[in-house]
């Protein structure tokens, strides 16, 4: 799938798209919004400000990273506190 047909399955709206194409440009090569390792993928889009993936396949992969399951109001109410313990699993998992 190229980022432009991702970016029409993500938005309608002609101005959503350009921005996710920019911000899917910036990562060159590296597609992790459409990457089969969920691990990876809540990693980084802990790590980017634009949402790249949709919202139910984003807590799915926060949820087996951490391990527990959360819903999607806490995901928003406790993102600080998440995204912690996000990059924490993620860290352990990986890089030890």
């Amino acid at each position: 799938m190229t980022n432009l047909q991702y970016a029409k399955v993500m938005s309608d709206d002609p101005s959503i798209q350009i921005e996710l194409l920019e911000v899917m440009e910036s990562y060159g090569e590296d597609k992790w919004w459409i990457s089969d390792n969920a691990d990876y993928l809540a990693y980084k889009q802990f790590q980017e400000d634009t949402m790249l993936v949709e919202s139910h396949a984003w807590q799915k992969a926060t949820e087996k990273l951490i391990g527990r399951e959360i819903s999607f109001l806490e995901l928003k109410l406790n993102y600080r506190e998440i995204k912690s313990e996000v990059l924490t699993a993620y860290d352990e998992k990986y890089n030890h």
